[in-house]
């Protein structure tokens, strides 16, 4: 029995005095990695010489077996800087004494300030992930990654500027073979011309994201003709913000023929988009689930046979399509309707025209419908919207469209989040449909021909209302009591309509921006300053009425109050001493 107590005793010793100790020569470098940081908010305060436990120290992680350090995170935590404060970026050079931690596996040093890649970080050479992005870098970007055989993910994205990176090759990426994804943004590779070729070898590549990036000026179909055409694992590609020419899109697309997701806005390409130059490959597109390959250029093309075909080739896959802000024309295509998983559809800022499809409402997936800014016209009915059950968001505004949807009509929708209808004909009523929408947070009805009253319910059946717009109306009551959270810092239209009698101090009042100029209001109630609330309104026009006297003297209760707009009434030229509490 001795014996075993003994034995259970050393056996107890061991493990205890294992699980606190620290690699010291590990403690040490990380101690002069922190001498030449800068570190305003102190978020390493627990690295200090006096705490031989480099395990509990901050930002680290130990094996639990060996006790080596495995993880070094110095990302920021973003939770205070979403709350407005400051989140504390870590400023410094990356010292070669960081070499000592042999063992490392995960290195995020992403959003500091750190400005370069060392030349020594292939020593990592256990590292798995590597964070970098965020960061104001600049110079080359090392050959000596490609020798972290066991890297899995490299991010380099979100640096601050255009071509602050620079990389002559890429030949080191196809030395990767573990690497499934890899993010580089603000990069010129202009040199670079083995950059198609290594991708499109690197074996375990997934996810290919080159934002923002510059790309070599090549005899592009020359050059890809003796391109080996073997057919790797790329599913996520994103070349948006980039500068390459146009001609060059459809050789992208051949980096891989499993894209499903794919980004390429905002790269301001001028052609004519048609089957017949082969700018899109249709095999490119078979598994696709979001597309947003066409926003955000200067496309110039009636569109219709090319959306058809790509309807086509994966017309049970495509989920997101998104083709904004571009010059598109003509009508859009019936066949929209056999996109059976679609979810959003944006082809707002375009010059498409013609009538809607009542096929559209067939769309049981769609979450987003954005058709503003085109030239669009007809009518918008029940059929339109018959089975959108799942619909979110809604954007129908400045067209020439009409809404004829009867005063009974219940949506099979009943999670709208955003409406926009602005300048589509819906008066002279007002829609009572909305009543049934309970997560509403932005309404706009602005310019859309409403002559009504404000109903009874008065939008009481939302409390996340964010956004209201129904100015330009000929909208004829007193002002209602909009039920407003002043945390949601709402903004609130209701100018050039016909609203009429006293202002009250009610729930309108917190609101950040509430605008009730040019309407016909003549005072303010008279127990404006007996309320109990105390508004939240920023900023209020009260411009182009008709409010005659004098102004009440309990502007103390507008303590947000910055901005006042009182012009043109028929007011007293006494201002109210309380007027003076605002400064």
């Amino acid at each position: 029995m001795k014996v075993i107590v003994v034995l259970l005793f050393l056996v107890g010793n061991a493990i205890t005095t294992h699980a606190y100790k620290c690699i010291e020569t590990e403690r040490q470098a990380l101690l002069t990695f922190k001498q030449g940081l800068v570190d305003y908010q102190n978020r390493l305060s627990s690295w200090t010489s006096s705490n031989k436990n480099c395990c509990t120290w901050s930002e680290i992680r130990c094996h639990d077996l060996t006790n080596h350090i495995i993880m070094l995170d110095l990302r920021p935590n973003f939770t205070y800087y979403d709350a407005g404060m400051r989140w504390g970026p870590i400023y410094g050079e990356i010292t070669l004494s960081l070499v000592q931690l042999q063992y490392l596996e995960y290195l995020d040093l992403s959003y500091n300030g750190f400005t370069k890649i060392p030349n020594f970080i292939d020593s990592f050479t256990n590292l798995e992930y590597l964070n970098f992005s965020g960061n104001p870098l600049i110079g080359n970007i090392p050959s000596q990654l490609g020798n972290i055989t066991k890297l899995c993910i490299l991010d380099v994205s979100d640096t601050m500027a255009m071509s602050s990176l620079i990389s002559n090759s890429f030949k080191w990426v196809s030395h990767l073979s573990n690497l499934t994804i890899f993010k580089m943004s603000s990069t010129n590779f202009t040199k670079a011309i083995d950059w198609f070729h290594s991708f499109k070898t690197a074996p375990s590549l997934l996810s290919l994201h080159l934002s923002n990036c510059e790309f070599p000026k090549l005899d592009y179909d020359s050059y890809f003709s003796h391109t080996n055409s073997s057919i790797n694992s790329i599913t996520n590609l994103d070349v948006s913000r980039s500068i390459f020419g146009s001609t060059t899109v459809s050789h992208l697309l051949n980096l891989s023929n499993n894209l499903v997701d794919l980004s390429l806005y905002s790269n301001n390409f001028n052609v004519e988009v048609t089957p017949s130059n082969s700018i899109i490959p249709h095999y490119s597109f078979q598994n696709l689930k979001s597309l947003r390959l066409l926003s955000y250029n200067q496309f110039n093309s009636t569109i219709i046979d090319t959306l058809k075909s790509l309807i086509d080739c994966n017309n049970n896959s495509l989920e997101i399509l998104n083709l904004p802000h571009n010059n598109l024309i003509g009508p859009l295509p019936r066949d929209f309707a056999r996109i059976l998983n679609l979810r959003e559809l944006d082809v707002s800022s375009n010059k498409f025209n013609g009538t809607l499809q009542e096929s559209m409402g067939t769309l049981s997936s769609l979450e987003l419908l954005d058709i503003s800014w085109n030239s669009f016209s007809g009518v918008v009915s029940q059929s339109h919207l018959e089975k959108l059950s799942k619909l979110e968001y809604l954007d129908l505004s400045s067209n020439s469209l009409t809404i004829k949807l009867p005063n009974t009509w219940v949506p099979p929708f009943h999670q709208l989040q955003h409406i926009n209808l602005r300048s589509c004909m819906i008066g002279p009523h007002f829609p009572s449909w909305l009543q049934t929408q309970s997560n509403i947070s932005y309404i706009d009805l602005s310019y859309s021909g409403i002559s009504d009253t404000i109903p009874l319910w008065s939008f009481n059946t939302t409390s996340n209302l964010r956004y209201l717009n129904i100015s330009f109306n000929q909208i004829h009551s007193s002002l209602p009591n909009i039920p407003l959270e002043s945390n949601h810092f709402p903004i609130v239209d209701l100018s050039s309509n016909r609203f009429h009698g006293n202002i009250p101090l009610n729930s309108l009042f917190n609101a950040t921006m509430l605008n009730l100029s040019n309407n016909i209001l003549t005072g303010f109630d008279l127990l404006f300053c007996n309320s109990v609330l105390n508004g939240n309104v920023e900023v209020l026009d009260l411009s182009n009425n008709q409010l005659f006297g004098n102004l009440p003297n309990c502007w103390f209760r507008l303590q947000n109050l910055k901005f006042l707009n009182l012009r043109d009434n028929r007011l007293f030229e006494v201002i109210p001493s309380s007027i003076a509490s605002l400064y």
